[in-house]
């Protein structure tokens, strides 16, 4: 089972984090929806302390330098995993 309260708000304020971030980098426009999904999935990332992160999203996440500088865990597609 899934863990509380404290554990979704602490999602949420994760994805609002994430949102934030690329609102003002840029990445995010206010007209654009929030990387609800995106963020989630980032978010839960970050707060497991991945050692990596793995994706083929291009748009949200690989062409992002900013995005990638900020995390605190290499970011990249399954064949760059595969040299790390």
């Amino acid at each position: 089972m899934d863990g509380g309260t404290h554990l979704t708000g602490m999602r949420a304020a994760l994805t609002r984090v994430v949102n934030d971030y690329a609102r003002k980098g840029g990445l995010l426009k206010e007209a654009d929806p929030n990387f609800s999904g995106d963020g989630r999935v980032l978010a839960d990332a970050w707060q497991a302390r991945a050692d990596f992160f793995i994706t083929l999203d291009r748009q949200h996440f690989l062409d992002n330098e900013h995005l990638r500088a900020a995390l605190p865990f290499p970011l990249g597609t399954p064949g760059d995993f595969l040299l790390w």
